[in-house]
C-alpha cells in the first residue's frame, strides 16, 4: 500500500481530520443533556480511543527498521482499515 513515510503522512492527515470531527462532536455534546449526552460522550470516547490506537500503530511503524516494517506493513494496513472503518461507523451513529 505505502512506505513508512507515506504511511506517516496519511496517518497524520487522517488524525487531524478525525480530531477536527471529535472537536466538533464535543461542541455538540455540550448542547445535550441527560442520557443522550452520556451516550454521545461514550461514542466520542470510542472515537478518541481509535485515534489514539492509530497514533500508537504509526509510532510503532516509524520506530521499526525497514526489514521489520516490511513484515509489519500488512498488519498496519489491516489495522488502518479496521480503525478507519470503526471511526466512520461510530461517527455515523452520532
Amino acid at each position: 500500500m505505502f512506505d513508512k513515510e507515506e504511511m506517516k503522512t496519511k496517518t497524520e492527515a487522517a488524525m487531524k481530520e478525525w480530531q477536527a470531527q471529535i472537536d466538533k462532536l464535543h461542541a455538540q455534546a455540550k448542547e445535550m443533556q441527560g442520557e443522550g449526552e452520556v451516550k454521545y460522550r461514550e461514542q466520542i470516547a470510542e472515537l478518541e480511543k481509535n485515534r489514539d490506537e492509530m497514533r500508537k500503530k504509526m509510532n510503532e511503524a516509524m520506530d521499526a527498521s525497514e526489514d521489520a516494517w516490511k513484515e509489519m506493513r500488512s498488519g498496519f494496513e489491516s489495522a488502518w482499515k479496521a480503525i478507519s472503518d470503526s471511526f466512520e461507523k461510530t461517527r455515523k451513529k452520532m
